[in-house]
Parts: structure tokens; C-alpha cells; sequence
């Protein structure tokens, strides 16, 4: 069955079906062991927990938006692109096409900086959980302000990409829009020296242990399959 996507639509679709599938898969493994293991059902659950859940509920709906925005919008082709056949044959149709992309992706963009806040928030309370000592725990809690710090900034700045914020999938209309691919690419570097730093945080208090090397191996290994 045809889709009406180019090459590029099409392995895009496949990336926004197998990503959310995969999440989805893991959370609901996640809450079942819990459940099971601990026997308590839901009780056994943690605040880390239901915020894993809301990141993935988060994460499906942009996946939603921006699933919406390939069919209704750009089909796989690149802005430059659609702007382009917009000026050399102009048709509402087109025009309607760049802004439901458009829009799918300021939606996409703003909820998905809600997803990888929420993300940050339950590996550091599941740090915070499983790891006894102070220092390590307000290391935890640092980079919980810094995350917050950093939602905040990247949400403002989504949110004020243009203004009017509807200029920004309306092109049409006048208004003043910051460079966007400046702005995603300055926000996803910050976001993944956070995540890194994250991620390593407890490495060093593993190796601290008084455990054989492989053992410390396969520990370190499970906290960086977060790098996933």
C-alpha cells in the first residue's frame, strides 16, 4: 500500500514507529518486573517510576505530532524544498502542506523538551533512591536544578522561536523568527553534556566498591545502558 512518502518519508516513518515501540516496550517491562518482584503491585512503585511513565506518554505524543506532520505535511521532503516548489508554483494546497509541517514541528519540539526533562528527573531520583550517601546524593540534586534550569530555558526559547509564535508555521505573516536549526542544535549539545554527565555519575561510586572488577563491570555496564 503506497503512503504517498519519498524515500526519505519512508525511513523517517519507520524511525517514528520503532523508537515510541521500543519505549513503550521498556516501560511496561519496567513496571511489570516492579510489580512482580516486589509483589506489592502498585505500591511497589516509585516517584522515578510514574516519571518514567510520563516521559514516555510525553514522548508518544510528539512522536503523534510529528507523525501527523509527515503525512499531512512535508511527506518526507526537506524544507528547503517545499519552500522552494511553494514560490516556483504557488497552490494552497502547498502552502497548507509546509504549515501543518511546521507546526507539527514547534508542537513535536515543545513536547519533547518536556519528555527528556522528565527523563533526566527519574534517573536522578533513581540515583537518589538506590544510593545512600550525601555527596552523592546532592550531586544528584544539582543536576536536577541544572536540568530544570535547562528545561526552563529551552522551553522559553521554543516558545518565543518567533514572534508572533504562529509566524513561525505561518510564514506568511510578518513576524521575526531566530535561527532554529542554531537554537536546536546550542540546546541538544547542552542536552547531552547533561545526559552524559548523568549517565557517568555512578560509575565512579561503583568502582568505589569493594567488589571483583567483573563484578564492577557489569554494574557500570547497567547504569550506562541508559545510554541507549
Amino acid at each position: 500500500m503506497s503512503t504517498g512518502l519519498n524515500e526519505d518519508g519512508q525511513r523517517f516513518l519507520a524511525v517514528i514507529i520503532v523508537c515510541p515501540a521500543i519505549a513503550v516496550v521498556a516501560s511496561a517491562l519496567r513496571m511489570w518486573c516492579k510489580a512482580v518482584t516486589m509483589k506489592s503491585g502498585f505500591r511497589s512503585f516509585h516517584i522515578d517510576d510514574w516519571m518514567i511513565l510520563a516521559t514516555t506518554v510525553t514522548y508518544l505524543a510528539a512522536e503523534s505530532a510529528i507523525y501527523w506532520g509527515l503525512f499531512d505535511g512535508n511527506r518526507g521532503v526537506e524544507i528547503g524544498e517545499l519552500t522552494a516548489e511553494l514560490f516556483a508554483s504557488p497552490s494552497l494546497e502547498k502552502l497548507r502542506s509546509m504549515e501543518n509541517y511546521l507546526e507539527s514541528l514547534f508542537i513535536g519540539n515543545t513536547i519533547v523538551c518536556l519528555t527528556f526533562f522528565l527523563a533526566k528527573l527519574s534517573v536522578c531520583l533513581l540515583y537518589r533512591r538506590i544510593f545512600s550517601t550525601q555527596p552523592f546524593r546532592k550531586i544528584c540534586l544539582v543536576l536536577m536544578v541544572i536540568s530544570a534550569l535547562w528545561f526552563v530555558a529551552a522551553e522559553v526559547t521554543n516558545l518565543v522561536t518567533c514572534i508572533p509564535i504562529d509566524s513561525f508555521w505561518h510564514r506568511l505573516k510578518p513576524g521575526k523568527c531566530i535561527n532554529f536549526n542554531l537554537f536546536s542544535l546550542i540546546i541538544g549539545i547542552f542536552d547531552i553534556l547533561i545526559d552524559v554527565t548523568i549517565l557517568i555519575l555512578p560509575i565512579r561510586a561503583v568502582l568505589s566498591l569493594q567488589l571483583p572488577t567483573k563484578t564492577k563491570a557489569m554494574v557500570s555496564g547497567i547504569f550506562l545502558l541508559g545510554g541507549l
